[in-house]
């Protein structure tokens, strides 16, 4: 029983290493990384909240381009996504139904092209 749970908890697991490999290759040149709200919220404005800023100061210490920012949003997401697919999978019990779920979530071009700049609204899709 225990290893079952294992087996289908790593098989979840799949369709987010797969993210992480497709979008770590792939960067969409069609996206800005800068927006036009972006420098108010790198810079620490005081119009905004704290939160997303913080994010940002604490990637700039792990990071020294910007443009890296991008892998710890998508990073981010795709965990969220998972931990939700976990859930889904301990409650509903059905793997197909799991995959599907999130397979739909991590392929969703709609908000996976925000991954790839810098806004908070990137942050709030995980």
């Amino acid at each position: 029983m225990n290893r079952r749970r294992i087996t289908r908890g790593g098989a979840a697991l799949v369709p987010v290493v797969i993210f992480l490999a497709v979008y770590s290759v792939y960067w969409p040149a069609d996206v800005p990384l800068i927006g036009p709200d972006s420098p108010s919220y790198v810079d620490f404005h005081a119009i905004r909240t704290g939160g997303y800023p913080f994010f940002l100061n604490v990637l700039k210490l792990i990071f020294i381009d910007r443009s890296h920012y991008v892998i710890a949003q998508y990073t981010l997401y795709a965990l969220s996504v998972l931990l939700f697919a976990w859930q889904l999978l301990k409650t509903e019990r059905n793997l197909l139904f799991c995959s599907i779920v999130e397979v739909g979530l991590l392929a969703n071009w709609e908000v996976n092209r925000y991954h790839f700049s810098l806004s908070p609204r990137r942050c709030f899709s995980a």
